[in-house]
């Protein structure tokens, strides 16, 4: 009399023990799908960043090349620049006209002469 309940009592047992490997075999794949999509969103943004970083990269060395011989002004900013700017933002030259030439050079050129 007491095999029988005891047989049965071994299968709610085996098929626990199944229900709990099932159940954490599904717990571990869904984890790891939820990594590699992790994973793979990462990797794209660091794409990303890398080539914007690239691109502000070649907008702040021509604006560096450009310091040296004009004032520049970005008027998001203020009236002058002395931080990197966007690779969209708006950037002004400020050449003095009335007090010098384009090249450089003092305006009126004749005035010392003497």
């Amino acid at each position: 009399g007491d095999a029988g309940p005891a047989g049965g009592g071994g299968d709610d047992g085996g098929s626990a023990a199944l229900d709990r490997r099932l159940r954490s075999q599904y717990v571990l794949r869904r984890r790891r799908d939820a990594y590699a999509s992790a994973s793979s969103v990462l990797d794209r943004h660091a794409r990303r960043l890398t080539s914007s970083v690239s691109a502000c990269r070649i907008v702040d060395d021509r604006l560096r090349s450009l310091r040296g011989r004009w004032r520049l002004s970005a008027p998001e900013h203020g009236t002058r620049t002395s931080a990197p700017v966007r690779p969209r933002e708006v950037v002004a030259v400020d050449v003095e006209v009335y007090g010098g030439d384009r090249t450089g050079g003092v305006g009126g050129g004749g005035a010392q002469a003497s």
